[in-house]
């Protein structure tokens, strides 16, 4: 998104971004649970709502001051940097649970 400067590159952006959410989001109760041990699967379930309750309420606000203060760049920068900071930790714990196998 940092580099869609016109309403059709945006487009292609959400675009892209939604397939990215069907796919991945559907998974990850199962995979949290895979993880789990079987005693803690409702803990492990709970921690990952939470996570994502929080996310909800604090995205918003951080995205937007991020925006106000930066601009576009500084936010795009900023969920980019984030966004491979996750994909580290899912490589990391795929990995892991490879080596377990």
């Amino acid at each position: 998104f940092a580099a869609a400067h016109t309403l059709p590159a945006i487009a292609v952006g959400v675009a892209l971004l939604s397939v990215g959410e069907m796919a991945f989001l559907p998974v990850l109760p199962a995979v949290v649970a895979r993880l789990a041990p079987d005693a803690l699967r409702g803990a492990y379930q709970g921690v990952y709502q939470s996570g994502w309750g929080l996310a909800s309420a604090v995205g918003p606000v951080a995205g937007g001051l991020l925006l106000a203060r930066g601009g576009p760049a500084t936010l795009w920068t900023a969920a980019s940097a984030l966004a491979a900071l996750a994909t580290v930790g899912i490589l990391a714990v795929r990995l892991g649970d490879e080596e377990a196998v």
